[in-house]
């Protein structure tokens, strides 16, 4: 019997020492395997900036000429008002080592008598390098940003996760050119006077933009969201699009290009276009 007993406590012996010997280099592997997911310590922190938005609400005229004016806003009935306000706002990776992923915020939108306009929970990306950025911002399809009137706006984070960093290559943002056309005579913001046949600066029509950047992609070809954020001169977010639909991105260099409409107020306050990539 104490042989029995001898021979079992051996084998418990060795086995504890080969758990002791692989057990931390396996998890060791494990730890450092890309898109692992991983506790989040002190040092993993997600950083959110303010949320900016713009009014970008227009008529639409459908440029039947009535004496001198073009049927726009306040003229008659041929018009088609659009209720429009693009936001976007910063989510910094605070992390050193970390990537932050399925980052998903709420969004919240009020007017001047404190009564939400629009409340949203979106996706901002689902991989935020350690020390990186992502914005989240309006969807280009208008469901996130019908609204006009807003005074204010509030955003915070509601869940994400943690994980050693993906294999996938970081893309490095691009600033687009703006090439500013001419006066758009079927769109005029509201509350403004229509865009004059004839007149001088065609008043209170919008401008068109055109943008246009060269966008490189370092590493194998891939599939991605994008966003471009308009930016003020301190660099903080005056609203933005989010493109959801995946685009393919192909090794080396590719043309990116946008046409919009602005306002002169809106003209006067975008100083950059930031085209990124987002995961």
């Amino acid at each position: 019997m104490s042989q029995i007993k001898g021979r079992a406590i051996a084998i418990l012996l060795i086995t504890a020492a080969m758990l002791a010997i692989h057990t931390p280099a396996e998890a060791a592997t494990k730890a450092t395997k890309p898109g692992t997911p991983v506790q989040a310590s002190a040092a993993e922190k997600l950083v959110v900036g303010k949320m900016g938005f713009t009014d970008m609400s227009y008529c639409k005229s459908d440029l039947i000429a009535y004496e001198t004016a073009y049927n726009s806003c306040g003229y008659g009935d041929y018009r088609d008002i659009i209720y429009l306000t693009t936001w976007a706002f910063e989510v910094k990776n605070a992390s050193p080592t970390r990537s932050a992923s399925q980052v998903r915020a709420k969004v919240t939108f009020l007017n001047a008598a404190g009564n939400v306009l629009l409340e949203r929970i979106i996706t901002v990306a689902r991989e935020i390098k350690p020390g990186k950025t992502a914005y989240g911002a309006s969807n280009i399809s208008g469901a996130d940003s019908n609204i006009a009137g807003v005074t204010s706006a509030t955003v915070s984070i509601v869940s994400s996760s943690w994980m050693v960093p993906s294999s996938q290559i970081y893309q490095n943002p691009i600033m687009l050119n703006a090439s500013i056309g001419s006066r758009n005579a079927s769109y005029c913001p509201l509350n403004a006077p229509c865009a004059f046949k004839g007149g001088p600066v065609k008043g209170g029509a919008m401008t068109a933009v055109n943008l246009d950047g060269i966008f490189t992609v370092r590493g194998p070809k891939f599939k991605a969201n994008r966003v471009l954020i308009f930016l003020d001169a301190q660099g903080n977010p005056l609203g933005g699009w989010m493109y959801t639909d995946l685009a393919e991105f192909t090794t080396g260099s590719q043309s990116v290009t946008r046409d919009f409409s602005f306002t002169d107020a809106q003209l006067a306050t975008i100083v950059n276009y930031k085209y990124q990539v987002q995961f």
